[in-house]
């Protein structure tokens, strides 16, 4: 189980290639064992304090090609006959040791290869030229929110699945055979930290962040990392342009005091003019701002960018049930309504004919009719 990967800048890892003969042999069936060895604590991905190591089943993709050329040899491949996938997998935690096959092509002496390392392990990356087929998460999947266990935890900002990917990727070029290659790992995914402040009269819960920027910034996304800076690109309909981090058991935020949640997000910059919104749903209600930018603002892989923001009563559309708005109708004239604003939480429309819609919650429910109103 993987809990947090350090986000401070591109300082990153150095990843040991300790050379050996290789089988041409994509099967692996005679082909020779090999280990990576990646010993930087700062790419690793368990929170250890200001340091991260690796978690028990991490996994990566690793390629070579000769130097110099783009004849990428896939040593994890997915082998069809076999139905089966050959990542390197972890096997020393402590010393970032990874274990594997190398099955993408011998190397020759007197040869100097380039390598390419990308975690987590995807089955589907068959280059790392990736801008046709397989495919990476960055920040989780664009249909589901990324989850924050309480405020000011970035125990979510790390691991390989659909809900949380964090990729990191590694470049060791003109490597002579017979040497072991040493790669820095660096991070391909940006940080948004969402820093509210209760500016209330009350103490609040804040349950849900919502962080929408002007192009897509979560899903699945082409990756190319055969060069500096990485080519992202993004798979249609699998991305989205917000980014949403839910908080699980939120305590109560005192008035003047801050919370921060952290949204893992595709690096971007934003232009000038460009708009940035914030939805924040607490306890309170619901409260929406929209910044237009004046200048520039980069979110920058590998970094974490910081947002404040003030949570006010002036602006947030409290949250209503169904009871709350049978005890504010004070009138039965559809020509002269109750009026009021609410934001229905937990809701559902169970009924509709013509002009009327029946609405219930667990509270109770209510007819609510169209036209008039």
């Amino acid at each position: 189980m993987k809990k947090a990967l350090f986000f401070a800048g591109l300082a990153a890892a150095a990843l040991t290639l300790v050379g050996c003969n290789k089988e041409v042999d994509v099967r692996g069936l005679d082909a020779t064992p090999f280990q990576v060895v990646l010993s930087d604590a700062q790419t690793r991905t368990v929170n250890d304090g200001m340091h991260t190591k690796w978690a028990e089943g991490d996994q990566i993709s690793l390629f070579h090609a000769e130097a110099g050329t783009e004849e990428y040899k896939n040593d994890t491949p997915f082998v069809q006959d076999d139905n089966k996938s050959y990542p390197y997998t972890v096997s020393d935690v402590e010393n970032g040791v990874f274990q594997g096959t190398l099955m993408g092509g011998g190397l020759e002496e007197g040869k100097s290869y380039d390598w390419y390392v990308l975690y987590p392990f995807n089955s589907y990356l068959n280059s790392p030229v990736n801008t046709k087929d397989g495919r990476t998460y960055i920040g989780g999947r664009s249909d589901r929110n990324q989850v924050q266990a309480g405020y000011d935890s970035m125990a979510h900002l790390a691991g390989g699945n659909s809900t949380s990917c964090f990729p990191l990727y590694g470049i060791a070029k003109a490597v002579p055979a017979g040497e072991m290659p040493t790669i820095a790992m660096k991070h391909i995914a940006s940080v948004a930290a969402i820093s509210i402040k209760n500016d209330t009269s009350d103490p609040i819960k804040i349950s849900q962040v919502e962080f929408t920027a002007p192009e897509e910034i979560v899903g699945n996304f082409f990756i190319s990392f055969e060069k500096e800076p990485v080519a992202i690109a993004p798979y249609a309909g699998q991305v989205s342009a917000t980014a949403v981090v839910t908080v699980t058991n939120p305590a109560d935020l005192a008035v003047g005091e801050t919370a921060t949640v952290y949204l893992g997000i595709k690096p971007f910059i934003a232009a000038a003019g460009d708009k940035l919104s914030l939805k924040i749903t607490t306890s309170a209600g619901v409260m929406e701002k929209e910044l237009t930018l004046s200048g520039s603002v980069e979110f920058k892989a590998g970094f974490i960018k910081h947002l404040n923001v003030s949570y006010t009563s002036g602006t947030v559309v409290p949250t209503i049930t169904i009871s709350d708005i049978k005890n504010a109708i004070t009138s039965d004239d559809k020509n002269s309504p109750s009026e009021f604003v609410g934001q229905l939480s937990g809701a559902v429309v169970s009924f509709v004919s013509g002009s009327n819609a029946f609405i219930q919650d667990e509270t109770g429910g209510i007819l609510y009719y169209k036209s008039g109103h």
